[in-house]
């Protein structure tokens, strides 16, 4: 975790997302936190957790060392609204969770 700000950290990792839909930074809200991400290599990358009212960067990484949301959660459990955010937004962006996308292999689904 760098001492970065986590809205300098956003900007630099959505400027190297290089536009693939899929990298699109993703913002999740809960309890009064929000968490910037994005879906990168068959993962959740989490770039950078925020306290929504005062604006306080809690966790900032640098681009290429962002965890992923087993990551956070195993270190950051008191953040669980927040990661339980992410997933339901998550499932969201993919739609039903049984049709195929980005986050499985190359497998279909039996209808």
């Amino acid at each position: 975790m760098s001492p970065k700000s986590a809205e300098s950290v956003v900007r630099q990792a959505f400027q190297l997302n290089g536009g693939e839909e899929v990298n699109v930074m993703r913002r999740s809200e809960a309890s009064g936190l929000e968490a910037f991400w994005r879906v990168e290599h068959q993962r959740v990358a989490v770039v950078a957790v925020r306290n929504i009212v005062s604006g306080e960067s809690l966790l900032a990484f640098t681009p290429g060392t962002e965890p992923d949301l087993v990551s956070v959660r195993e270190k950051w459990p008191e953040y669980e609204n927040l990661w339980n955010a992410v997933r339901h937004d998550l499932w969201n962006f993919f739609g039903d969770p049984h049709a195929p996308n980005p986050l499985r292999d190359n497998r279909t689904t039996d209808s």
